[in-house]
């Protein structure tokens, strides 16, 4: 059973979409450019309030990147952290709805930066924003490997902004952790 449907080794399709997720970090990288990215992390860094959204198959990029944070911030909140990714709610939703939100949080002073894997022109004129991520797909399934290494990146970065405090507060949560792990 080294064959999926068609007879394609499945071993080559796993080299293959490794090769492609290798491509779409480099071409996310180059997009965004290492002092744009250290740019972003000092702002995330300089926030008062993290609030951070993944809609759909991003919510696990969003909800990893909050776990990474809060570990030495507590002031991160996982915006649609119910169990279901943010928006399902808001299903029938449209892009005008979303839209609406964006314009809301900049009506609020809110700094909004946006991960997308597109121009997101709409989003743009809300006055948002955003930083690309590659994606470029060949398979049935995108990939969250950009998006997952982008969120792991500027968590680090924060974490390096943040000194030794940063560090301090990690102590503190790794043994809070442990004083409530059940045996």
């Amino acid at each position: 059973v080294s064959h999926r449907s068609g007879g394609y080794p499945l071993a080559r399709l796993a080299h293959e979409r490794i090769a492609l997720d290798r491509e779409n970090l480099d071409a996310t990288l180059a997009a965004i450019g290492g002092e744009r990215l250290a740019e972003i992390a000092s702002r995330l860094a300089a926030a008062e309030r993290l609030f951070v959204a993944g809609q759909a198959g991003l919510h696990a990029v969003a909800f990893s990147f909050c776990e990474a944070v809060s570990a030495f911030r507590q002031n991160v909140v996982l915006l649609g952290g119910g169990g279901h990714p943010f928006g399902a709610e808001l299903r029938s939703a449209g892009a005008a709805d979303a839209l609406r939100a964006l314009r809301f949080a900049r009506q609020r002073g809110v700094a909004v930066i946006a991960v997308t894997d597109g121009e997101a022109p709409a989003v743009a004129r809300v006055g948002v924003e955003t930083v690309p991520v590659v994606t470029d797909e060949k398979g049935v399934m995108p990939s969250i490997v950009a998006p997952v290494a982008l969120a792991q990146v500027l968590a680090d970065q924060m974490l390096a902004l943040g000194g030794q405090a940063a560090l301090d507060t990690i102590a503190e949560t790794e043994a809070q952790h442990e004083a409530l792990t059940v045996a």
